[in-house]
């Protein structure tokens, strides 16, 4: 399979499928995915890295590039910050429908508290030396 024919299956699928990119070394991330894959019993989530080859194919470089922020693609439309981590949890699972709430929340105010998290995650949750493997009974929905 050559490059533009990756590029158009991606292109595909970000139009069926919602996409949930993360820095790969961040241990509270693995550990949000970790949650996201219980949770979201469809199926219908797909993970990948920001650092990865399907981040670069789909998203600007500039959040590629700084990896501060979660990164939510859904239906070809791109979420970051406190948007996309409350649409993430909102959407992976029934219950946690009401946390679409907080997006009546001023974004100015979201994402501070969400830029405060992620200014000092390394130092409260830690890094990982080497990227999260999946469990093989979750491989197939992780992007590379």
């Amino acid at each position: 399979m050559q490059t533009n024919d990756i590029g158009l299956l991606l292109l595909k699928m970000t139009a069926e499928s919602r996409i949930i990119f993360m820095d790969d070394y961040c241990n509270f991330c693995n550990y949000t995915v970790r949650v996201l894959l219980r949770l979201n019993a469809k199926e219908d989530m797909r993970f990948a890295s920001l650092q990865g080859s399907t981040a670069k194919e789909l998203l600007p470089s500039e959040l590629t590039q700084h990896l501060s922020t979660l990164v939510y693609m859904k239906n070809g439309v791109i979420y970051t910050e406190s948007s996309a981590a409350i649409r993430v949890f909102a959407e992976s699972v029934w219950y946690m429908r009401g946390c679409k709430v907080l997006l009546l929340i001023p974004r100015f105010f979201r994402d501070k508290v969400y830029g405060l998290l992620s200014r000092n995650r390394y130092r409260i949750f830690g890094r990982s030396e080497s990227c999260a493997i999946p469990a093989s009974k979750h491989a197939h929905r992780f992007l590379p």
